[in-house]
């Protein structure tokens, strides 16, 4: 967020006007500009407004950059801006901050598909699309949710009505029955589903973990 304000130098004998422009991130500013202006310092705060360019900033949780999104000659664009305030990267489409030297735009078609590190649409489009974690994203594809690679390649077939990404080498899936922790080849390490109305813990080999008894009214 950018935080504008009129400030004021003290000096042996009163106050001068002064311009200070804050960038600011949780509260802690990682980038600055402050100028004594004298009189007129509300006409020079115009300029440096101005020089920011139109759009809809943010700033992602871990991301180097800022991100501006806008539309161009009816296109949506994304630029990434360091903190200098120089583009580093632009994209076509409603782009996502970086994670493992690739993002995520969703484009005009609604489409969504990976970006390089150049700025450049690659792989396949998706009906939706997540960002890389360890390795995979996940992906929505013949009206499921499975993984894709960096390469866009479908690592783990869609075959889920909801994923996460991966954190640790595991990731949770659910269908309407069941949920799975799985590891990154799509093998179950755990799997929670409903059996005789209790929800009920397996583990890699199918064995109940909890509860360890099941109501009488269930079949055995």
């Amino acid at each position: 967020m950018y935080i504008y304000e009129n400030a004021f130098a003290q000096y042996e004998f009163g106050y001068a006007s002064a311009l200070s422009v804050a960038l600011l991130d949780d509260g802690v500013a990682v980038g600055r500009f402050h100028e004594i202006v004298g009189r007129g310092h509300a006409e020079a705060l115009l300029p440096v407004i101005a020089a920011l360019p139109d759009g809809d900033w943010s700033w992602p949780a871990g991301s180097p950059t800022l991100l501006r999104r806008y539309i161009d000659q009816g296109r949506q664009k994304t630029d990434y801006v360091g903190l200098d305030g120089k583009v580093r990267v632009s994209a076509e489409g409603l782009a996502s901050a970086y994670s493992e030297g690739y993002a995520v735009s969703q484009l005009s078609s609604r489409a969504m598909r990976a970006v390089d590190a150049r700025g450049a649409l690659t792989g396949p489009a998706f009906d939706a699309l997540g960002r890389l974690s360890e390795g995979l994203a996940p992906v929505y594809a013949d009206s499921a949710y499975g993984y894709v690679n960096a390469a866009g390649e479908m690592a783990l077939l869609p075959a889920y009505e909801t994923v996460s990404p991966f954190r640790d080498g595991r990731a949770v899936v659910s269908t309407m029955e069941w949920s799975s922790i799985i590891d990154r080849t799509g093998r179950p390490v755990a799997r929670v589903a409903m059996e005789c109305g209790v929800r009920t813990l397996y583990g890699s080999y199918g064995q109940r973990l909890w509860p360890l008894t099941l109501p009488r009214r269930c079949p055995r």
